[in-house]
């Protein structure tokens, strides 16, 4: 009689929760399009205007200042180009801060670049544009075979930024490649200085999941770009990106 009882539950809430899952069910969906336009500048609030200008004016002080000057301007681009070359250098030449020798590849992403530095004077508000986001320096130890394969990933896709490799792509595949001075050893064990959002094997990178060791910086890629672009401007340098033929698209 108990397991008939129970049976009867069973069948009792398994049909409620059938119930419960339609009535979820989404029935029809209803949308009004609202133009923004100029009548909406009108209704300002005063306080909150207030507010605002206060710390914009702080703000603005902050983001203009001048850290660096650029004699030419500085543009992200596949297969290589001044800014991503720039970026991949910074990223390796700060990492290796973090391991007993340098490391061997930098390595950063075209999409990850959201503005260009222009001509002339380099403010703080400028590397918050090309590097909005709050990536942070990871220094990766990369067997590889698995780094075989990330570069497999990079010629197919036309080109990233590296610092430490030449790559040679032919119809979207790799011709040559080599990691310093010599041709990729997939025995070998490599460092690669990146960003975490790309050490996740977000954009493609699915190779850098396969990372057998971690090391989290705890810097933000910005605040290396700007480091590095103040340390520069101290010794009476400009900042620039050179285009050296790291990577090339054979015909």
């Amino acid at each position: 009689m108990k397991i008939i009882k129970l049976i009867v539950w069973m069948c009792l809430l398994s049909g409620l929760s059938a119930q419960a899952q339609r009535s979820l069910e989404l029935q029809s969906v209803k949308r009004t399009r609202y133009a923004v336009t100029a009548k909406y500048d009108s209704l300002v609030d005063p306080k909150t205007v207030q507010l605002i200008e206060k710390y914009k004016t702080q703000m603005n002080k902050q983001m203009n200042e001048v850290i660096g000057v650029a004699p030419a301007e500085l543009a992200g681009g596949l297969p290589e180009s001044p800014l991503l070359n720039l970026t991949a250098d910074v990223l390796r030449e700060t990492g290796s801060k973090f391991t007993p020798t340098r490391v061997d590849v930098g390595l950063m992403n075209d999409g990850g670049l959201r503005n260009t530095i222009r001509i002339g004077n380099v403010t703080v508000g400028n590397i918050f544009e090309v590097y909005p986001f709050d990536n942070q320096l990871v220094v990766l130890s990369v067997k590889g075979k698995d780094l075989g394969d990330l570069f497999t990933y990079i010629a197919k896709i036309g080109g990233a930024g590296v610092s430490g490799v030449t790559l040679k792509i032919q119809n979207g595949a790799i011709a040559e490649l080599y990691v310093g001075a010599s041709i990729l050893n997939e025995e070998k064990t490599y460092t690669v200085a990146t960003i975490d959002y790309l050490a996740d094997g977000n954009d493609g990178m699915l190779a850098l999941k396969k990372a057998i060791e971690r090391k989290y910086t705890g810097l933000l890629i910005r605040d290396v770009m700007m480091d590095y672009v103040r340390n520069y401007t101290k010794q009476g340098k400009t900042i620039v990106g050179n285009l050296d033929g790291r990577i090339s698209i054979l015909k």
